[in-house]
């Protein structure tokens, strides 16, 4: 799983949002996922190409507005099979 702030189209990375992704980050790690973190203020095409590149299964990703770029930089990486998810707390969209 590749945990990322990634920036929605407009914005920059946000504080809350990435104490938020550690948190989760921790949670994943803590049950035995691999978790690698990403950092913050990341474009969507960023942690799309991170998440190739890590032949992820999922990427968690913060805010919601940001998933619709990861899922699509993943659609242009022909990655359609990995996963995307919003944190939790940062809405309840789900891409797969």
């Amino acid at each position: 799983m590749v945990a990322g702030v990634a920036r929605a189209e407009t914005g920059g990375g946000d504080a809350g949002l990435e104490e938020l992704l550690v948190r989760r980050a921790r949670t994943l790690r803590d049950t035995g996922v691999e978790v690698i973190w990403a950092g913050t203020g990341l474009h969507p095409d960023q942690v799309a190409a991170i998440g190739v590149s890590e032949d992820a299964d999922g990427v968690e990703v913060a805010p919601t507005e940001a998933t619709d770029g990861v899922v699509r930089a993943l659609a242009r990486m022909e990655a359609d099979d990995v996963e995307v998810v919003a944190a939790a707390g940062a809405g309840d969209l789900t891409h797969g």
